[in-house]
This record gives C-alpha cells, sequence and structure tokens, in this order.
C-alpha cells in the first residue's frame, strides 16, 4: 500500500496549524461527522469526563507537542468509542482525492443563411470527473508538482463518467 501524500493527508489526519482550537484538534472526517451526526457527540461523552478525560494541562505536562490536539478521552480507541477511521473504513472505497465531479451542459443551434430562423437546436449534458492522475503518465498523481510539459499545461485528467442528449424540456 503506498503512502498518504498531500490532499489525503489533509482530508484524514488533524490541522495541526490550528490545533489550539477544538476543531484544529479534530480530523475534517471526524469535525464533519459531530456537525452532521450530533449523537456521535453525544454517544462519546462519558469516555471525556473525570478519570477518562485528559486536560490540556495534563497533555502539556506529559510533554505531547500539540496538547490541545491530544485534549480529550483517554480511551479513544476502546470499543464503542466512535471515531473518524471507523467512518473512513467503510467510506474508503468511495472516496477519491481530487476526484471532483462536474455536470457539464452545452447548448448549439443551428440556423439558415439569413441567421433568423433557427433550423435544428440541441441540448447535451456531459458527467466530466477529474481524478488525481495527471494527462500524461510520466508524471505519478502524488507528485506535488509535475515535471511533464503537457501536464504543466493541462494538469490532472478528465474522465467523461456520462455523455446524453437533452430534451427542451429537461433544460428548464
Amino acid at each position: 500500500r503506498r503512502p498518504l501524500h498531500g490532499d489525503e493527508r489533509r482530508f484524514r489526519d488533524r490541522d495541526h496549524a490550528r490545533c489550539h482550537t477544538c476543531a484544529g484538534g479534530l480530523g475534517a472526517v471526524r469535525r464533519a461527522s459531530l456537525e452532521l451526526h450530533p449523537k456521535l457527540h453525544a454517544d462519546n461523552a462519558a469516555f471525556r469526563q473525570g478519570e477518562r478525560a485528559l486536560s490540556v494541562a495534563d497533555a502539556t505536562t506529559q510533554g505531547f507537542p500539540f496538547p490541545e490536539a491530544e485534549a480529550g478521552a483517554k480511551s479513544v480507541c476502546a470499543p464503542g468509542y466512535v471515531k473518524q477511521g471507523d467512518l473512513l473504513t467503510t467510506l474508503g472505497p468511495l472516496v477519491t482525492v481530487r476526484g471532483d465531479t462536474f455536470v457539464i451542459r452545452g447548448y448549439g443551434e443551428a440556423r439558415d443563411i439569413s441567421s433568423k430562423n433557427v433550423l435544428a437546436r440541441s441540448w447535451c449534458e456531459a458527467v466530466v470527473q477529474r481524478v488525481p492522475n495527471f494527462l500524461d503518465p510520466a508524471d505519478k498523481a502524488y507528485d506535488a508538482v509535475p515535471k511533464s510539459t503537457t501536464n504543466i499545461t493541462f494538469g490532472r485528467r478528465f474522465n467523461i463518467i456520462s455523455f446524453r442528449y437533452l430534451t427542451a424540456e429537461e433544460t428548464s
């Protein structure tokens, strides 16, 4: 298995640059899960109380380099404690870094010589996905800066997922 690079690591790991806040001490997936499903936060609350909790002061005393990020439950990996890894295990096969998907619609028409009368109209729709791979395979997807002139000019590869023609009713 290849190591995580760049965007993948930022997506999963804690943001240590902002670890002085509660949100900064959590990974992006964990922050999102708490915002979308507050019950997860409540389910884990018992793990962050009394002797089960680690304060910022205790984490500082124990020499953690980012005490704000370490503060919280001592038993993070205990059975029943929901963490972002639990979510990523399920979501992992569906997650694609830099795999943005776009719906692009186009319109065209043909006119007669006078340009006054429309002879034909056409609408189309394409679903296009940007993937991690560069257009030229000379550079690896995890290379921060491409070396290939093609990749410097055009960047990442786009795959056409689907294409279809639309009716006039589908465009409004």
